[in-house]
């Protein structure tokens, strides 16, 4: 009891109480420790074991070796096949993935699609069907356990893809030319005649459609309200239709509005000698509405450039509106002689049968049919001058076989044989009872001037009916009836417009004192409206009215406000208005006499109706407008921008014409024109779009210092052409009108003025300029007893290195044959002698043949030369940068005579004119040998055109390297003469060596000279006519 009463005692003590509390701390002290050290070990602990199973699992991948897992493929995006016949998959149609992994990493690499290929079911383009890919990876080398590389075996994987054809449809319909009426009254019902769209298939093919193709949806009637008329079009059970806009007035106020313009639609003739009066073109006339409708013969007048048709004569018809002369356009007219069957005076036949049959339009023609080997057809053409034209024949085949002409007859004009083109073929008869007549041009004969022997014979029996003969000739150059199509011709082909400038009106007639400065013009089609200024920050605008024919002023306005300037003081004729544009974007108006007063005037609100990016074009100032009448659209020059509206002023496109200092617009029917100048620019440049904004090119107008001095009041002066620019620009009655501005010109006595000059583009001469051939000229030349020679000129350098051997034409490109390694090895290079370029030159093509060689001629396609006896020819349509030529086994014809040298070939002789052991031989299509072994020393090359064959030959420094000229019947005609090659500069400059080719281009013989390292050269033949007559020289 006493123990356990000291024990409380002792446990109630503070001694106890203080080590207590110590032990007690201490032990939580531990606890807390061992709590903590346990709390910080489980997750080291299980970081260090993570952390050594990653160190293994990462020892384990970079055990693993670069493995080539796979492929995979897909279509490239935006590619489709279709049900057209024409499904052929390329390999670039698909995006091949190779899948690798290394280490544990995957990777992938799109491949090129020089790196797979892909096979593709012959099907395909019928079913669609499975692609398949496939793709061949080389693993790189190692080495084994001594050191040595080992080339591990490729491995191939493959992938495929199910591919369906997407069934064609229409997805499309565009109209593309408005029918030839737009324009009705109440009363009238929609005529879709004229009327032009595109079909567009989702494929991406469009199909033309007219008229008969399409539906009019509803029954086509009109009201006053009617803005457009729905058309349909449907295909496989696809229905499409698009609007055709219209615009309608009552019929009480109807009027089909004015005329503007006048075509001419069809082919027109006229018989030899007839009064070109006499025409009777089918004339369309273009309205201001928009319609464009065919007129009677009582509203326009039809007057020739000469009073009689004539096959020496470009027969050029002008045909002129009766309600305005200034409206006309112009025509050319074939001048024909026809010689009938049935006629036995003009036209002798030997042979055949004579009937009246009926044709398949149900006409009674009369005609020799049946003819056999041997019969003829004989008639004479009357020339009063040399001419070459056109000599036509209207066959029907009565055989269930089609007939080649040039198998079946022959041709000789005067007694010798001209070919007959050897691609003509008259089809087979699909119903013997029945004639379907067929007109073929069968050659282009020279005519003296006398009466010329025509004689057809049959070579073989022929089915065919023959109803007539026709010789004709016809301006064959580049037709222009209008300022427009003149310049349209030459921007197109490259060549530069031959303008003709003269002054409308001068310095002193267009002078309006208080006004002197000349900015922008309009027309209201009978006259010419030009802006003045005078000098001021703030302008005010008065505007001149001209006589378009004498240019003088016939009219003044009153002045505006002064609320413009030089960049701005513009006009436009609206509605019988003439307008004026301020520069704070409003416009003022006044009647088109001038009379009266300015008046504010709202009649130009463009708008821009796209839902995004839309131009607000309330209050910007305009520079220039001009309405098209017959598209019924308006081109605005707004900031640098020329903006097209349609009729109800919505914005349809822009563009952005080429800047200058000086810039103004106007328009035709057919195009929009910005001319841009700057200060000293005196012929400036005419930029020209179409009317959907796209640029066809630009004009320099050649303006010059003399046609500037006119109306200098000074005599003996000079205007100070630095101190001129052009200014405005107007079209009127076919020409161009543009205004100028000049100042400081006191030494002329006129100070600060401005003039008008006009621009007119170059007439049709009344001579027929036919060209003739280089044969064609020798043969003249025979015929009046004179000598013909000519003398290489124009040299031409066209690659600095290499030997030149010869070239070819195809009508556009030449192609010329440059040999290198001691002439084992030729590069062919395309030439374009319209930009003088070089489009593309082939891969060098080594050969190993000695001496000259690569003599080249074109044929079925293909442009090819001969080495050593072998064709190598590449396809025209794939000759590109570093294109092949390959042997080519098709034309073994050419060794026939022995190892061909070199070949012409012609499309329309159907003959190989062929060099071979130093002789020409003519070779038939068929192989049939025309003409034999025929002598020609020193023969370097072979050219010919449709009649002729010339063999150019040449030696070591020739002065005179001479063409021997045949007929394609192996006739020699003669021996033109080509001196000078040691006394032209160039060539002595360059160490010339010999001529070595001969080629035609379009009518004229060309030369290609060889040399030490002068690369490869080309002369002209330049032959002199000057002792010709009967020619146009």
């Amino acid at each position: 009891m006493s123990f356990l009463n000291k024990t409380i005692e002792v446990l109630k003590s503070k001694k106890f109480l203080r080590i207590f509390t110590v032990a007690l701390s201490l032990v939580l002290i531990g606890v807390f420790a061992l709590v903590t050290i346990l709390s910080s070990y489980i997750p080291w602990k299980d970081y260090y074991d993570k952390a050594v199973a990653e160190k293994e699992h990462q020892k384990y991948l970079n055990s693993l070796p670069f493995e080539f897992l796979g492929i995979s493929m897909e279509l490239s995006d935006g590619v489709r096949y279709y049900t057209d016949g024409r499904a052929n998959p390329k390999k670039g149609d698909f995006e091949v993935t190779a899948h690798f992994t290394e280490k544990g990493k995957d990777s992938d690499t799109i491949l090129s699609t020089d790196e797979f290929t892909i096979e593709v079911p012959e099907t395909f383009s019928e079913k669609g069907g499975t692609i398949k890919a496939s793709y061949t990876y080389q693993p790189e080398d190692t080495k084994d356990d001594k050191g040595e590389t080992v080339t591990p075996e490729p491995i191939t994987k493959t992938a495929t893809i199910d591919i369906s054809l997407t069934k064609v449809a229409l997805s499309k319909l565009e109209l593309t030319e408005n029918p030839y009426r737009v324009h009705y009254s109440d009363a009238m019902k929609f005529d879709p005649e004229g009327i032009k769209l595109n079909a567009t298939y989702n494929n991406g093919d469009v199909i033309a459609l007219e008229e008969k193709d399409i539906k009019v949806l509803g029954d086509g009637k009109l009201t006053a309200d009617t803005k457009a008329v729905k058309v349909s079009y449907e295909l496989d059970g696809t229905s499409l239709d698009c609007d055709v806009p219209v615009t309608v007035q009552t019929a009480a106020t109807f009027s089909e509005g004015n005329v503007i313009k006048l075509e001419t639609e069809g082919e027109v003739s006229l018989s030899n000698g007839a009064d070109t009066s006499t025409a009777e073109p089918i004339v369309r006339a273009t309205y201001d509405t928009g319609n464009r409708l065919i007129i009677g013969k009582d509203e326009y007048s039809v007057k020739g450039n000469v009073k009689n048709a004539s096959f020496e004569k470009n027969c050029i018809l002008t045909v002129s509106y009766k309600g305005n002369e200034n409206i006309s356009c112009k025509t050319a007219a074939s001048v024909v002689s026809g010689f009938e069957s049935e006629d036995g005076t003009a036209t002798t036949i030997v042979g055949g049968t004579k009937k009246t049959v009926t044709d398949v339009n149900g006409a009674q023609v009369g005609v020799t049919e049946g003819f056999k080997k041997g019969n003829t057809i004989g008639f004479n053409i009357s020339a009063s001058a040399i001419n070459k034209g056109q000599l036509a024949l209207r066959l029907a085949n009565k055989s269930s076989s089609a007939v080649k002409l040039a198998n079946v007859m022959s041709l000789k004009v005067n007694g010798r044989e001209v070919p007959i083109d050897a691609r003509l073929s008259l089809a087979a008869a699909s119903d013997k009872a029945k004639y379907d007549f067929t007109t073929l041009i069968i050659a282009t004969p020279l005519l003296k001037a006398q009466s010329n022997g025509i004689s057809i014979a049959f070579e073989a029996d022929a089915d065919v009916a023959f109803d007539l003969a026709e010789y004709s000739t016809k301006y064959d150059g580049v037709f222009y009836s209008s300022m427009d199509e003149y310049i349209t011709q030459c921007l197109t082909k490259g060549i530069t417009p031959q303008l003709i400038v003269s002054m409308s009106s001068d310095w002193q007639e267009a002078f309006v004192k208080g006004s002197q400065y000349l900015h922008g013009m309009c027309s209201d089609g009978k006259n010419y409206y030009v802006a003045h200024s005078a000098f001021a920050t703030e302008r005010a605008i008065r505007i001149s009215k001209h006589d378009v024919e004498t240019g003088k002023i016939i009219a003044t306005s009153p002045l505006t406000e002064a609320k413009s300037n030089e960049t701005y003081a513009s006009c436009a004729y609206i509605d019988g208005k003439i307008v004026a544009f301020y520069s704070d974007g409003t416009f003022v108006a006044i009647n088109s006499d001038l009379k009266g007063e300015w008046e504010s005037f709202d009649g130009l609100k463009f708008k821009d109706e796209r839902e995004e990016n839309a131009i607000d074009f309330t209050g910007k100032p305009v520079k220039d407008v001009f309405y098209n009448g017959a598209l019924q659209k308006y081109a605005a020059f707004i900031g640098n921008q020329v903006y097209i509206f349609n009729k109800d002023m919505v914005l349809e496109t822009q563009f952005s014409p080429a800047r200058d200092d000086r810039m103004r617009m106007s328009g035709s029917t057919d195009y929009i024109y910005v001319s841009t100048s700057a200060d000293g620019k005196y012929q400036p440049n005419i930029q020209i779009y179409d009317w959907s904004g796209k640029k066809v090119g630009t004009a320099v107008i050649p303006n010059t210092q003399e046609i500037m001095d006119e109306g200098v009041i000074n005599a003996g002066s000079h205007i100070n052409l630095a101190k001129v620019n052009s200014q405005g620009i107007v079209t009127m009655n076919d020409s161009w009108y543009i205004s100028f501005s000049c100042w400081q010109q006191s030494a002329a006595g006129i100070g600060d003025r401005g003039c008008v000059i006009k621009v007119d583009y170059p007439q049709i001469s009344d001579d027929l300029d036919m060209t003739f051939s280089t044969g064609e000229y020798y043969d003249i030349a025979n015929d009046q007893g004179k000598t013909l020679s000519a003398t290489p000129s124009s040299l031409k350098l066209i690659e600095k290195s290499g030997w030149s051997m010869d070239g070819v034409s195809d009508g556009t490109y030449i192609y010329y044959m440059n040999n290198t390694s001691g002439n084992g090895a030729t590069t062919v290079y395309k030439y374009n002698p319209l930009t003088d370029e070089t489009v593309a030159r082939s891969a060098q093509n080594t050969h190993k043949t000695e001496g000259d060689n690569s003599k080249a001629f074109i044929k079925d396609g293909k442009v090819c030369y001969i080495a050593g006896g072998k064709v190598y020819s590449c396809k025209l349509d794939e000759f590109v940068n570093n294109c092949e030529f390959k042997e080519d086994s098709s034309f073994e014809e050419i060794n026939t005579f022995g190892k061909a040298f070199a070949a012409a070939w012609s499309d329309i002789a159907g003959r190989y004119a062929i060099i071979a052991a130093g002789k020409l031989n003519i070779l038939s299509g068929s192989g049939v040998k025309i003409a034999t072994d025929i002598a020609v020393a020193n023969a370097k090359s072979v050219t010919a055109d449709d009649k002729y064959v010339y063999v150019v030959r040449s030696a070591n420094k020739w002065d005179n390297n001479p063409i021997e000229i045949f007929t394609w019947d192996g006739v020699k005609v003669g021996t033109l003469g080509v001196s000078g090659y040691e006394s032209n500069a160039t060539l002595a400059a360059e160490n010339w060596f010999n001529v070595q080719g001969v080629y035609m281009h379009n009518g004229n013989l060309y030369c290609v000279v060889a040399g030490a390292k002068m690369g490869f050269n080309v002369v002209s033949v330049d032959i002199d006519l000057s002792g010709l007559t009967g020619i146009k020289k």
